[in-house]
This record gives C-alpha cells, structure tokens and sequence, in this order.
C-alpha cells in the first residue's frame, strides 16, 4: 500500500469524486449527507390557509412543507376525494363551453349515495379497490361520462378506472359493462370474476361480444368450456 496516497483515493465511489495518480492527496472522501438545518438555511412552509395566511413552521428538509401540513394534506385528500371530483368536473366542464341546470349536475349527496352502493369499482371492468388519492394514474378512482356530449350530470356520471376512462371516448372502444358482462355469464358459476374481466377485454377488442346474442368468440367459447 502506498502511505502517500489519501484513503479516499482507495474509495472513489463514496461520494462520486475520482482521484487519480497525480493528485494523491486529494480531500478525504466523505458519505454524502442532508445539509444541516440552521437559521441560516432553513425554509419556512409553504403552506398557505385559504385566507393567505402561510404557516410559521420550519418545513422538512428536501420538502416544501412542515409534518404536520404534509400529513394535513394527505388527509384531506383522502377524505375528500369525491368534492375534488366535483371541483375538478365543473372546471372542465366550464373550459368545454357546457351549461347545465344546478339541480342536474353532481353533487356530494349522490356521489356519497353511489360510493355507498359500489365502492371503488369501476363501471366498466369491475376492477375494486380504486386508488382515491391518487387519481390519474390506470387504477385511478375517476368519474366517467357516458356521453362526451354531456357534461357531468348525475344521468351521465359512473366511476371508472383511470386506463378505461381515457379509452372509452375512442370509436374502437367496445367492451359491455361489467354488470352486463356479470349477467351474460350468469350461468356459468365456475366462471372467475378475473377471467370474465379478461373474456369481456379481449373478446370486445376481437369484435365478438354480442351481448343476449350469440355467437361467442372461439376464445370465450373454450375459456367457459374451461370453467364448466
């Protein structure tokens, strides 16, 4: 071992510097870390109340926010998911150039009465358990209009899942809804309730389905013979 090289010179990975043979005794190395909170470089949160008021707290390092607005905030969008629905239905509703009658559109009351009756479950593939707080993604708690031609009025309104809400405004868009897929098979009692997602998705995508009509697909036909 060379006694006139520096140990970092041993660890160039430790925090990304790469010394090399002509500077041997270059600064020892050390392990990253976050910077230490001061008076000089902390951060106030961000937060803000809806009178503008802004929080005195310090904010968390490598955040914009304090604990307990950070917490806040996951909290109420977890309560509140179905008034952001509605804030967020209205305001694209406006850009679009729709009118509607107050008493038609959405409101909390029906969306808690129809959260009450099936949960997060989407309209069209069944898929339960939605994500509420994070809403945009495919598995996304979203409410879906059945015509584009309509604003979000309670006669127009489900919830869907993120994939099948951008994909049901398509012209190539023909899968039933679950409940009628869930009837269409009622007969068949070994049938999962994945694999009738799963014949519904492909068969629709084939062409095949004909709801109350036969015939069925070759794919559905051999995956209900499968399933007795």
């Amino acid at each position: 071992m060379n006694v006139k090289r520096a140990a970092s010179y041993f660890l160039p990975k430790l925090n990304g510097d790469s010394h090399s043979i002509n500077d041997p005794f270059a600064k020892p190395s050390i392990n990253s870390s976050p910077r230490a909170r001061t008076g000089v470089n902390s951060r106030k949160c961000s937060n803000k109340s809806g009178r503008g008021l802004r929080c005195k707290r310090a904010a968390m390092v490598g955040y914009k926010r304090c604990m307990n607005c950070t917490r806040s905030s996951y909290e109420s969008i977890k309560r509140n998911f179905l008034t952001r629905m509605i804030l967020h239905s209205k305001k694209s509703d406006r850009i679009k150039g729709y009118t509607w009658e107050p008493e038609e559109y959405v409101s909390r009351p029906w969306l808690e009465g129809l959260f009450k009756k099936s949960g997060p479950t989407c309209y069209w593939c069944g898929a339960r358990n939605l994500n509420v707080r994070h809403r945009t993604g495919a598995d996304g708690f979203t409410l879906e209009r059945l015509s584009n031609d309509l604003p979000h009025l309670k006669r127009n309104c489900v919830f869907s899942c993120g994939h099948h809400n951008r994909g049901s405004w398509r012209k190539g868009f023909q899968i039933p809804p679950f409940h009628i897929l869930k009837y269409r098979y009622s007969l068949h009692p070994g049938l999962e309730r994945e694999t009738m997602i799963k014949v519904g998705t492909t068969t629709a995508l084939l062409g095949a389905v004909t709801v109350g009509r036969e015939p069925l697909s070759k794919l559905t036909t051999a995956v209900l013979e499968s399933h007795g």
